[in-house]
């Protein structure tokens, strides 16, 4: 009993950890893309820590990612749809967080001490809001395909009085085995990030982006630096369309990390089995 105990501490912790990730990763996405609501230096800091959150994220969920990557072509065609829909989130994010770095005027300038350009580059800029565009819808079918953890998590960990025992947090234990293979998966998460990167610069040196009108520069490039709470209805309204992605590509797609049942009958336009 007590060795049960002791056992379930650190999946406890890896739970809470987990969820607390993913909501911080889903709060940034929706106010991301808001820079009147959070101002130019919170905008641009976030998009940076969102470098360490989502390589946390993904290190979390290694041991999926290592046997979808193995079983890929062995699949379903529901699975690797799921497969190449989170690959593409990533790509969407790598390329977000590299245009942003390409056209930062706050961030990037006080991390390397340069002095930040006096104007904006419009093609990377349109191409930054394109690709954080795909983020926010990416990001709202990553939840639909998530939804059952998620509502699992949050009643595990919003009901603690269910439980029997009251759970500790688990110690890190240290090993430099783990530390090989954690530092081995950032790495080989960097090395996928770089292609990413490489084919947005690629994409980026050769499309063809026409100067937005005079009054959006005006607008974008007189942002303000603080936060204004007075966009917060802006924030709101990304987060419902995050939340009207993740019905649509739950209802409509039946986006599921397992197969859906027969008793959910079958996917409203695509059959996806």
């Amino acid at each position: 009993m007590v060795e049960t105990r002791e056992r379930a501490k650190p999946a406890r912790w890896r739970l809470k950890t987990t969820l607390w990730l993913d909501v911080t990763l889903l709060v940034s996405v929706c106010a991301l893309p808001n820079v009147s609501f959070t101002g130019l230096v919170l905008h641009e800091w976030l998009g940076l820590a969102m470098v360490g959150m989502v390589f946390a994220h993904l290190l979390i969920a290694w041991s999926w990612i290592a046997t979808q990557s193995r079983r890929l072509f062995a699949q379903s065609a529901r699975e690797r749809v799921n497969y190449f829909l989170n690959l593409s989130l990533f790509g969407a994010v790598a390329a977000a967080i590299f245009s942003g770095i390409l056209i930062s005027q706050k961030a990037v300038p006080a991390l390397t001490g340069a002095k930040a350009a006096p104007g904006l580059d419009w093609r990377w800029d349109t191409l930054h809001q394109q690709f954080s565009d795909a983020v926010l819808t990416l990001s709202a079918f990553h939840l639909a395909l998530n939804w059952d953890w998620a509502l699992a998590a949050v009643q595990k960990l919003g009901f603690p009085w269910v439980e029997t025992v009251r759970e500790r947090f688990c110690r890190f234990r240290e090993g430099s085995v783990k530390v090989v293979r954690v530092l081995s998966r950032v790495a080989l998460l960097s090395v996928v990030a770089a292609a990413f990167v490489g084919l947005t610069a690629l994409y980026g040196g050769s499309v063809r982006i026409p100067l937005p009108n005079p009054s959006v520069q005006a607008e974008k490039l007189n942002r303000p630096s603080a936060p204004q709470v007075s966009r917060f209805p802006e924030f709101l309204g990304e987060a419902w369309v995050v939340a009207i992605y993740a019905v649509g590509g739950r209802l409509v797609f039946r986006l599921r990390l397992s197969r859906v049942s027969r008793s959910e009958g079958p996917p409203i336009l695509l059959d996806l089995h």
